[in-house]
């Protein structure tokens, strides 16, 4: 899967079932029977039950609270609050987190990636534009 294939993918994630993206070739499948797809279930369905409001939005907006928990202390179980809020928008998604993963891996092994950046960060650097420039993220510390 190349860059181009794996934003269109990502971009109809939500609309499209993990067996209809393997089916077309765009994800590979998870390992039968795997751990964490049965994890993800049931974290997904405990979630369905208990925050049944629950939006893509506010799924997303607590996990933004608890990376930033994870930032700023770097603990096991904040860590293991970003991921069951992962897998839990997974199942509430309707994809396969490791599928998605492992179909992200395969594209970042392709990539070229840049130098880090002013906070020890490595990106990719993006194909080239119209001018034929690559485009590179950008660097500087932001005031």
């Amino acid at each position: 899967m190349n860059d181009i294939e794996y934003e269109l993918w990502l971009k109809d994630q939500s609309k499209s079932s993990t067996a209809e993206m393997q089916a077309a070739g765009l994800c590979s499948p998870a390992p039968a029977g795997s751990v964490l797809l049965q994890i993800q279930t049931e974290i997904g369905t405990w979630a369905r039950a208990t925050f049944p409001t629950a939006t893509k939005e506010s799924w997303v907006a607590h996990l933004r609270r608890e990376v930033e928990e994870l930032a700023n202390s770097h603990a096991p179980d904040e860590a293991a609050d970003c991921l069951i809020l992962l897998l839990g928008h997974a199942h509430i998604n309707g994809y396969d987190l490791l599928a998605a993963a492992l179909a992200k891996m395969e594209v970042n092994r392709n990539r070229t990636w840049g130098k880090p950046d002013y906070e020890g960060v490595v990106e990719h650097i993006e194909k080239p534009n119209n001018s034929g420039q690559p485009r590179l993220a950008d660097t500087t510390k932001k005031e």
